[in-house]
Formats: structure tokens, sequence, C-alpha cells
């Protein structure tokens, strides 16, 4: 395939992109689902290697916690500072994802109707407060 048919087809998923949003929201949708399913399958293996270290350390993995760490203590596993210490690294977490969101959607805010790419909304979140 050249590049001339390469840059067409990018072109065209583009804009059926653009005039779909239900294709845009299962493109932006999906990787979060493949987090999920991922941490569920990570807690299923780990309820068979429960005591190794890797278990250990993805349960304060934000994304895999809440299977991981839910494996570890129905096993019997876990220390109080080890559930406590990923209950902070969560809300931590949450506080920071829910920060940066905002700032996306005030930027959002401040350039609605106009036609922007990410660069001017990453940049304008950065100026709005």
């Amino acid at each position: 395939m050249n590049l001339r048919r390469l840059r067409a087809v990018a072109r065209k998923e583009a804009l059926h992109v653009r005039r779909d949003p239900r294709s845009l929201a299962l493109a932006l949708g999906l990787p979060m689902l493949m987090l999920v399913m991922f941490g569920y399958f990570i807690s299923l293996f780990a309820l068979s290697a429960i005591n190794e270290t890797w278990v250990a350390v993805l349960s304060f993995v934000p994304f895999f916690t809440p299977y991981v760490m839910l494996a570890r203590v129905a096993i019997g596993h876990v220390e109080w500072w080890e559930f406590s210490l990923a209950v902070v690294i969560m809300l931590a977490t949450i506080t920071v994802a829910l920060f940066a969101a905002a700032r996306i959607y005030s930027a959002g805010v401040l350039l609605y109707g106009q036609h922007v790419g990410l660069r001017q909304v990453l940049k304008a979140a950065r100026v709005s407060r």
C-alpha cells in the first residue's frame, strides 16, 4: 500500500468519525473497557498465584486495584496498611482525573462553536482556571 492510498484511507476514516459520533464514542470507550476486562482477567489469574510479587504490585495499580485487591482480600492475604495504601492511591488517582477532566471541559466550553484540534484544547486547558 503506497503512502497516497494510506493517506486517503486515513482521511476518509477521520471524516467518518467526525460525521458519526457513535464511532468516536466507540473508539474512545473501547480502550477503557479493555482496561476493565484486563483487570478482571488478571484477578482471575491472581487467585491461583495470590502470593506472587506481581499480584501484590498490580493490586496497587489504579486500574487493577478494584479487582486484584478484592481477590487478595477475599483470600485473606492482605495487611491493613496494604489495603489503606490502595485506597489512598485510588482516591488520589480519582482526584487527579477529575481535575484534568474539569480543566479540559472548561477549555471545551471556552472553545465552543469553533473547529479546534486536540492541541488547541490542551492549550486552552492550561490557560483556563
